[in-house]
């Protein structure tokens, strides 16, 4: 899966960037692309280095400033799961009279 800073492979469905002033490599899911937390740091990219910056995306701000919108993107991203999950889990309980566990990957986040 995608995430952290693997220098040689970029799984399918991520996009390798670099981060900072020493371009530090992270790989991550391209949908981060589309997210509005991850425009700004687009926007500051395109302001820093142009439009028609070649080669992998460089992002100008600091590795923590990065790592600040990763985590609250992955927070977003777990709460709309769960939270689709958990309604899930209630329309299956209505059909079926009885109820499954939520998935441990819900609660990963907080273990970290």
């Amino acid at each position: 899966m995608c995430g952290g800073k693997d220098h040689h492979h970029v799984p399918r469905g991520c996009v390798a960037i670099l981060v900072g002033q020493k371009e530090e490599r992270f790989v991550i899911p391209a949908t981060y692309l589309n997210h509005p937390k991850f425009k700004i740091l687009l926007k500051e990219a395109e302001e820093v280095y142009g439009f028609r910056h070649k080669g992998i995306i460089t992002l100008p701000c600091d590795v923590g400033q990065f790592l600040n919108v990763q985590g609250l993107i992955e927070q977003e991203i777990m709460s709309t799961t769960c939270s689709r999950r958990h309604h899930n889990l209630h329309q299956h309980q209505n059909n079926h009279g009885h109820h499954h566990f939520l998935s441990v990957s819900c609660f990963k986040a907080l273990e970290d």
